[in-house]
């Protein structure tokens, strides 16, 4: 039997792992040019959560996909693993900035509101993985297969 890779557990872990080593180089690079040259308006911080939650956590969210097999026969959770990796892209894209931005002495009421949604959209990415991952019994309306 042929499966393709977009609709398989490894597609999700590969998308992941690759975006995980996205950060992690973005995030390096930032770290040694704040090192190096020495600006005086860069901060360690903000470089730091980029690190650490767009390399560790995309890390994890792309194992746990492959140390939990067959997780995604279902359409709901290849739909709902989608939406998760673009609401915690966006998240993280949004907190870094708007964490360099209030940093850089640009503190505004829209600033610290783009911080607090970006937090809340990491916050709403986990529970989407948690819930995905956990074994709710899904609703498989429409995909022909019974849930586990």
């Amino acid at each position: 039997m042929v499966m393709s890779l977009r609709n398989s557990d490894n597609f999700y872990a590969i998308m992941f792992t690759v975006t995980s080593f996205i950060y992690l180089i973005t995030g390096t690079i930032l770290l040694s040019t704040g090192f190096v040259w020495d600006f005086p308006t860069s901060h360690r911080d903000p470089v730091f959560i980029l690190l650490f939650f767009g390399f560790a956590v995309m890390i994890v969210f792309g194992m746990s996909y492959i140390l939990i097999p067959n997780l995604m026969n279902f359409k709901v959770r290849q739909t709902m693993t989608k939406i998760q990796y673009f609401i915690y892209n966006i998240g993280l894209i949004i907190s870094f900035l708007s964490m360099e931005l209030s940093l850089n002495n640009f503190k505004s009421y829209f600033i610290s509101t783009l911080l607090v949604l970006g937090l809340i959209l990491l916050i709403i990415s986990i529970a989407i993985h948690v819930w995905n991952i956990s074994g709710v019994k899904h609703s498989t309306i429409g995909s022909g297969r019974e849930s586990p």
